[in-house]
């Protein structure tokens, strides 16, 4: 992932991933049904905005998991890439997301309906 970059810029992304990763884990927890979504990708914006961390921080962690992505669609041909950061247009300003989060339960919940919602259409 981090190849020709420096040492530590590999190291910050590959902990990006694994904070990533474990985001997903509260939904998949096996990560057997992972996919590129924008949806999922402002759920963890969300996430490390509530934490308390700086738009700056914010960003650089979303290069990261951009360069996770970008890793594994280079490993199969044919896929398209996911788009660049600023292409993405997510919000990264607390106060622009005035929202409250959901609480883990609730949060699973809703996750459920969801999938129940979808596997009724199909």
């Amino acid at each position: 992932i981090g190849e020709g970059r420096a040492k530590s810029t590999t190291e910050s992304y590959y902990h990006d991933a694994i904070r990533y990763l474990l985001f997903l884990t509260k939904t998949d927890p096996d990560l057997k049904n992972i996919n590129f979504k924008k949806i999922t990708l402002k759920a963890f914006v969300y996430e490390l905005t509530m934490q308390g961390l700086q738009k700056s921080t914010i960003q650089r962690r979303l290069m990261g998991v951009l360069m996770f992505w970008e890793y594994l669609f280079d490993l199969e041909e044919g896929v398209e890439k996911p788009m660049k950061l600023k292409d993405l247009k997510i919000n990264i300003d607390p106060d622009k997301n005035p929202t409250t989060a959901l609480d883990d339960e609730d949060f699973l919940r809703y996750i459920q309906g969801l999938q129940d919602e979808l596997a009724a259409i199909e």
